[in-house]
């Protein structure tokens, strides 16, 4: 960071030896958002160093936040600092337990649209990210009411997402079946998300 004038660093994130479905889907996960950190723009993830400095100006981390490093991501992006994103690896601990990951991602997800509508999106890349968080929740609906008119038309775009998601994917790990996978196991786990949520939204982890 000293060398190259860093104020803020990411380091790539990984685990060690999945040994069950579960924990093959996280890494999948940790593979993508490596790739897309580097090749499209940075966001801290579970490992990085801030410049106390920084850390002061931008205000901290928010005890009461329940993605306190995502709402840090965007209070960095805000006031103009750039995340640089290392080939380094962090090790990290994983849930070890389909119910166990899908209660993770309920609060990742939750998290994530609170407070990226909270800030609201500050460029293309924060849009594309707003919509794809949210896009499963049109498809839902329309699958539920499917005689609508726009039926068709949102299952389309939802075959987009998944196409574009499966490219990257691709282009990030080289991996076929991965890139099958990774992006049917995300549209679950914001199906998933919605479901629980409008039916019982209680803090639980």
């Amino acid at each position: 960071m000293s060398i190259y004038d860093i104020s803020v660093l990411n380091l790539s994130n990984t685990i060690l030896y999945p040994t069950n479905f579960c924990q093959y889907l996280v890494y999948m996960e940790k593979q993508f958002k490596n790739g897309l950190f580097k090749y499209s723009e940075a966001s801290l993830n579970n490992g990085y160093f801030i410049k106390k400095n920084i850390l002061e100006k931008v205000g901290g981390w928010d005890e009461c936040c329940v993605t306190e490093d995502l709402k840090l991501n965007l209070l960095i992006k805000k006031h103009g600092y750039e995340i640089y994103q290392s080939d380094y690896e962090v090790i990290d601990n994983i849930p070890n337990s389909l119910s166990l990951l899908f209660n993770q991602k309920y609060r990742w997800i939750k998290g994530d649209i609170e407070e990226r509508f909270k800030y609201g999106p500050k460029d293309i890349y924060e849009s594309v990210v707003i919509i794809y968080y949210i896009f499963p929740l049109f498809t839902l609906f329309s699958l539920l009411f499917y005689k609508l008119f726009i039926f068709e038309k949102i299952l389309i775009m939802q075959l987009v997402i998944f196409i574009i998601e499966a490219g990257l994917n691709y282009k990030f790990t080289g991996k076929i079946i991965n890139s099958v996978i990774y992006p049917l196991s995300q549209f679950c786990f914001s199906l998933f998300f919605y479901v629980k949520y409008s039916i019982y939204d209680k803090n639980i982890w």
